[in-house]
């Protein structure tokens, strides 16, 4: 029996989720064995995939990725492999814009199947909903008493104070009529702008958040004798929603924006890529073929702790009944979502230019203008 590897992320979501999806394949069809790795969270978002494409036949990546794996041939165009009648039926189930987010230079790249976006994160039974500030200007007048402060966590280690930046430039955008990138990188006025109200509205936080991703900040909430009771942006992860033993339930909302009406944020999320060295094409065929049903993502994937991409799972009154409406209630953010330029280098980049970031916003840096100018030096150079 032929054997596979798959590499994913180190979290139930994008673990156990996928473990529990192969388990059932191997009891249904059966034709070979598939074993998952997964790295941290960070080397998910950085790791550069020539490093695994040898080893793994596939790889969980998001979007930005696909710039470079089309310019290096480091993975094998999903039209290639599956059939072009369930390609077409995948474009259409999946939330927008997850499935597009994963096709360029005219070819299909990666089979969405975890769908995420940045949105804003609370307690119901410490804070109800109508208490919760609507839009930027509420929270910055909010933040200004200490007790309100005291209860807020974001998370803004240098992954995360960058797609935070990206949340806030798209919505800046979005009431400008701008693009936040061009061909040259950046828009210099609206990135600016975006760093300056950035740092305005992080400036009262505790300084551990300057140390924290999601998993951290949504695990420090969800414990039952926690202060901490809302995060304004974040990226949203149904599991904390889901009532478990004695931890807090964690809520969610659509992102936190200029305008409830308009809540742009960007747009996170995962998919199953091929790599490139692999010849086991139709042993993933069957594979992917079968755990893209909707009973199994629904099913087994959803129950161990996954985050389906399909418009189906998005809409399932069964399971936002049972995620205290975690789809319904930040469907307005996934909609809207900002999609990153996915061109060579781009991974790079990010990766660079979220420390110049979170230099500049720890008070280590120079001002907004010559901030963005080194930001889209390092652009130029990677791009």
């Amino acid at each position: 029996m032929k054997e596979l590897l798959g590499m994913t992320w180190d979290h139930p979501r994008g673990f156990d989720s996928i473990v529990a999806t192969t388990e059932e394949y191997h009891k249904q069809v059966g034709n070979c064995r598939i074993t998952w790795h997964k790295r941290s969270l960070k080397d998910f978002g950085d790791l550069p995939i020539e490093r695994l494409i040898e080893k793994y036949d596939m790889i969980m990546i998001d979007h930005p990725f696909v710039g470079e794996a089309h310019a290096k041939n480091l993975l094998q165009p999903i039209e290639t492999i599956l059939p072009a009648e369930f390609i077409n039926s995948q474009s259409q189930a999946h939330i927008s814009p997850t499935f597009e987010s994963y096709s360029y230079g005219g070819s299909q790249w990666v089979l969405p199947i975890d769908a995420a976006t940045q949105v804003s994160a609370y307690s119901p039974k410490l804070m109800s909903q109508s208490s919760l500030p609507s839009n930027w200007s509420e929270y910055t007048e909010m933040m200004n008493s200490a007790s309100f402060r005291s209860k807020v966590l974001w998370p803004l280690c240098e992954t995360d104070v960058w797609c935070s930046f990206l949340t806030i430039a798209s919505q800046l955008g979005n009431e400008q009529n701008k693009d936040v990138f061009s061909a040259d990188g950046l828009n210099n006025d609206l990135a600016g702008e975006a760093l300056s109200m950035l740092a305005d509205l992080t400036k009262h936080l505790i300084k551990d958040c300057w140390n924290m991703n999601p998993i951290n900040v949504l695990e420090l909430m969800s414990q039952k004798n926690s202060p901490y009771v809302f995060s304004p942006l974040l990226f949203g992860y149904n599991n904390y929603s889901r009532p478990v033993g004695e931890a807090r339930q964690i809520d969610f909302l659509n992102a936190l924006s200029i305008h409830k009406e308009n809540p742009f944020a960007l747009l996170g999320g995962v998919g199953l890529a091929i790599s490139a060295k692999s010849d086991h094409h139709n042993e993933i065929s069957d594979y992917l073929q079968f755990i893209m049903q909707d009973e199994i993502l629904s099913g087994s994937y959803f129950d161990a702790g996954g985050q389906p991409s399909t418009k189906s799972v998005w809409m399932s009154d069964d399971i936002n009944a049972r995620t205290s409406g975690f789809f319904t209630n930040t469907l307005g953010s996934m909609q809207s979502a900002f999609v990153r330029p996915r061109v060579a280098g781009f991974n790079v980049f990010q990766e660079k230019a979220a420390q110049v970031i979170h230099s500049k916003l720890n008070g280590k840096s120079s001002s907004e203008s010559l901030t963005v100018d080194s930001i889209n030096e390092i652009y130029g150079d990677c791009c």
